[in-house]
């Protein structure tokens, strides 16, 4: 509830055409939009993965303030450009989310307009309501949850579990982490075993502050 309502502030105080929170961290190999608010439609979760040690996706982690992106001109965004572009994103304005040195996710705000930037009260806003609002609530919220899963896996399983729990069969999960089904389907076997789920809602709900 909490992300929907800071997702619909967001767009409508920064004049956004979407706006998305994803949980995560900067270490692991992908990075997951969860819910989403668009055209007026809050809380829709999509699965939309993309690669976390990509430049464009590191930079906005190893900011303080929000990073400014022009999706069809800036160079960082590289392989990243014809998939976002496809998604209606032509600029774009993200945030990590954190919380007492403890990084969890990210916020974007995404505009469909050619060059759109947004000026310094807008993003100054932005950080300072991710800063004060939206990190300590989420943090709080989702701590217990975050910090179970993360003591017991390691951060490939971590990422294997997420995919799964997101839908993807062990095989989609080898083609999109570049690994043999076989590796996959091993290390499912040992996430399952280490939070003690037998099927793939058990393993959702045991993931469920990063869907």
């Amino acid at each position: 509830m909490v992300q929907r309502i800071a997702l619909r502030h967001l767009r409508y105080r920064l004049r956004a055409a979407r706006t998305d929170i994803g949980l995560g961290s900067p270490d692991e190999e992908f990075h997951k939009v969860g819910t989403v608010e668009i055209d007026g439609d809050a809380g829709q979760v999509e699965n939309h993965v993309v690669p976390n040690r990509h430049p464009a996706v590191q930079v906005v982690w190893r900011s303080k303030e929000p990073v400014y992106l022009d999706i069809a001109r800036d160079p960082i965004i590289g392989s990243l450009r014809a998939k976002t572009l496809e998604r209606g994103t032509r600029s774009k304005l993200a945030c990590r989310l954190e919380h007492r040195n403890r990084i969890f996710g990210m916020v974007c705000v995404d505009a469909s307009e050619e060059h759109r930037d947004w000026d310094r009260s807008e993003r100054q806003y932005l950080e300072e309501f991710t800063r004060r609002f939206l990190s300590p609530i989420l943090s709080t919220s989702l701590a217990p949850q975050v910090d179970g899963v993360c003591s017991l896996l390691t951060t490939t399983e971590i990422s294997v579990a997420r995919l799964v729990a997101a839908g993807m069969s062990y095989k989609e999960v080898a083609k999109q982490l570049g690994k043999s089904p076989n590796t996959v389907d091993n290390q499912l076997r040992k996430i399952r075993s280490k939070l003690q789920v037998t099927n793939r809602v058990e393993l959702a709900n045991a993931c469920a502050a990063w869907l």
